[in-house]
Formats: C-alpha cells, sequence, structure tokens
C-alpha cells in the first residue's frame, strides 16, 4: 500500500493512474470488510486518493479515478472522518471537483457527495453552507444530469434526518 500512496504522486501518468485505479479497486473491494487493514494503511489510502484529487492535479482522468476511489472508501473509512481536520480536507477536496468544468467529473463528485452527506451527517451542520454553494452551482447550469445529483444531496440529508427522526419515536 505504501508504494502505491507513492506512486500517486509519480511523474509518469500511466504509473500514477495505475496507483489511484488499483487504490479504487483496494477500497471497493475493501467495503464492507476493512478489519484486515490497520489504521496506517487507511490513512495512507485516504492520503493517495486526496493526492489524486488536489487542485493542483491537472489530469482529469486521474481526478475521476480519485474521486471513484474516494466514494468506494466511504464505508470503510467512516471512523477516520471524525476527525474535523480529515472531514475538512476531504469535504474541500470535494467540493472542488463538484464544480469542475469536467462534466465527468462533477457528477462523479457529486454522487460520491450524495453518500458522504449521510456518513458526515452528524457533522453535516459545519459543511451546510459549502454544500449549498456547491449544490446551487451545479444547479444552476442547466443541466439536467448535473442538477439531479446536486438536488440528491439534499434528498439524500432529509432522508437521513427522517430516519433518525424515526427512530426516535420508536
Amino acid at each position: 500500500i505504501k508504494l502505491l500512496v507513492q506512486n500517486t504522486n509519480h511523474d509518469d501518468l500511466d504509473i500514477k493512474k495505475a496507483a489511484i485505479l488499483t487504490l479504487g479497486f483496494i477500497c471497493e473491494q475493501l467495503k464492507n470488510n476493512a478489519s484486515s487493514l490497520d489504521n496506517q494503511e487507511i490513512e495512507m489510502i485516504l492520503t493517495g486518493i486526496c493526492l489524486g484529487m488536489r487542485p493542483e492535479e491537472s489530469n482529469e482522468e486521474i481526478k475521476r479515478l480519485a474521486v471513484n476511489a474516494l466514494h468506494e472508501s466511504l464505508q470503510f473509512m467512516s471512523n477516520h472522518f471524525e476527525r474535523q481536520d480529515v472531514r475538512d480536507y476531504v469535504v474541500g477536496l470535494l467540493n472542488e471537483c463538484c464544480l469542475s468544468q469536467n462534466k465527468q467529473i462533477r457528477m462523479k463528485s457529486l454522487q460520491c457527495l450524495i453518500d458522504l452527506c449521510r456518513v458526515f451527517y452528524d457533522h453535516i451542520e459545519n459543511y451546510i453552507i459549502q454544500l449549498f454553494n456547491t449544490t446551487q452551482q451545479s444547479m444552476i447550469l442547466n443541466d439536467i444530469e448535473i442538477a439531479i445529483p446536486a438536488i440528491e444531496v439534499w434528498n439524500a440529508i432529509a432522508q437521513e434526518d427522517i430516519e433518525r427522526l424515526s427512530l426516535i419515536h420508536i
């Protein structure tokens, strides 16, 4: 894993793509069973994914692969998202990707944001203004394919709220 993470910052584009794609595959396979990785390995995977999402990353395919890997990692990385500095960094990167000029990156980022809101629900109030600004910009583009996942972010938040309220009233 350490070598994969190092390769997410490699100069050779093919090596970088392969590393991020492999991290995404690892995340997909470990969705429901991350117990085979220790905390340090999980942190390294998140670091490698985030490297591909940075604004400095100019290759759109790398960003798309990194957003996809983040989306695949949400289930088993939820404990790491308890740290505010990690949440702030990930939400900031994802919001920037949600505003990408590349439609594929934007759509994948909004889809990831939908699930991220469920994972971060207990902390969502800290990000409401960011979420509003990001989703509003996506809704005013007059592109229904972008607007639907932007609206779905708020639907996911409302659904999570309803589910939690129903548990209280049982």
